[in-house]
């Protein structure tokens, strides 16, 4: 059901990415639609702290799970770029330099390829933009792994650490939470942290929130949507952006619990298999959206184009686009996704004989 959810917040998020003017995407709602990238963090660390926490207990069980999460992010991560890179080449006018037009260029192609292109940098990298928050839940990844070895008992403190001063550095340098490519890491920190802490707590605050009751847990579901709702309408430019990563680790709690009617609809199976896609919408919808321009801008040079001044031919623009997505990410799911995740179980599995051997 958590998955479900993932799979919401993607499409919300590629709507974000997609001002085109319709009814929906123009909608106070989806303009702040950022801030669902803070329930990936949030979703992530609680979901790695409740399988991982007790698992890494030495360089063996640290490269394991450093092995597990390289071949989750990284192959989709290599194939997108390899098509951008592609499609780049293809379109760069004759004799200019690479990124001459879009600037997409090889120092910022480098840093996406060794995910470093969330760090404190002074412009973002063209090269697939969203990826900014894998490169930033990667090196996350390795600080919380590193923590839990250095901390096995008092894990809490460190994530308490963690959230507190990550969280003072965005506030000290940012007026919002709209935060990518120069701090992106330190915002990462704040929602995973806060996600994994509740992990480590997680049966006291599962049986504390049991004792609630069914019905007022199915309240509270409908009550933290509305909430939801309003808040990133309302706060997505303004200060109170930093409250997101903590009223979605209350969401993420109650939602847990699937006592509600929330939790049933995401049972359904769209929503399962939006959960099951989530990474691939994320990851593939912004190069989708470069081509479906391409078009728009060839049928214009044609005489067929929308009217961007009718919210009707916007709207259906909107539809197009997330059905595009929706296709082209279930392909990279089952040809990308799923061989680079049977890769790295082969690579683990061969790595665990060769430690047993020695």
């Amino acid at each position: 059901m958590l998955d479900s959810l993932r799979g919401v917040c993607a499409i919300l998020v590629v709507l974000y990415h997609y001002p085109n003017g319709s009814h929906l995407t123009s909608s106070e709602f989806i303009r702040g639609g950022y801030l669902f990238v803070d329930f990936f963090f949030v979703l992530s660390g609680f979901v790695i702290a409740y399988s991982y926490a007790n698992r890494i207990t030495d360089r063996e069980s640290l490269l394991v799970f450093v092995a597990r999460r390289f071949f989750r992010l990284w192959p989709l991560h290599l194939f997108i770029l390899a098509l951008y890179f592609l499609v780049e080449v293809s379109m760069k006018p004759a004799g200019a330099e690479l990124g001459a037009v879009s600037g997409r260029n090889l120092p910022d192609l480098w840093r996406s390829l060794t995910l470093t292109n969330g760090f404190a940098m002074d412009h973002t990298s063209p090269w697939n933009m969203p990826s900014w928050s894998i490169s930033a839940e990667w090196w996350t990844y390795i600080a919380f792994a590193l923590l839990v070895l250095a901390l096995p008992r008092r894990l809490w403190a460190g994530l308490v650490a963690m959230v507190a001063v990550a969280l003072a550095a965005l506030m000290a340098t940012h007026s919002s939470m709209r935060i990518t490519f120069d701090m992106g890491l330190v915002r990462c920190l704040v929602g995973f942290g806060l996600g994994a802490l509740m992990a480590t707590q997680w049966k006291s605050v599962s049986n504390w929130l049991g004792s609630v009751g069914t019905r007022k847990l199915a309240i509270s579901e409908v009550l933290l949507v509305v909430a939801v709702t309003v808040f990133v309408a309302s706060a997505r430019l303004s200060h109170w952006s930093f409250l997101a990563p903590f009223l979605f680790s209350a969401a993420l709690a109650v939602f847990a619990m699937e006592a509600g009617p929330v939790s049933r609809l995401m049972r359904g199976p769209f929503f399962v298999r939006a959960g099951v896609l989530s990474y691939s919408i994320y990851m593939v919808h912004q190069l989708i959206m470069g081509r479906l321009r391409n078009v728009t801008d060839l049928g214009g040079r044609l005489g067929y184009t929308p009217d961007p001044a009718n919210k009707w031919h916007m709207d259906a623009m909107v539809v197009l686009m997330v059905v595009m997505v929706w296709v082209v990410a279930a392909l990279t799911y089952r040809f990308v996704e799923m061989p680079g995740q049977a890769m790295g179980s082969t690579v683990i599995d061969r790595f665990r004989r060769v430690s047993r051997k020695a």
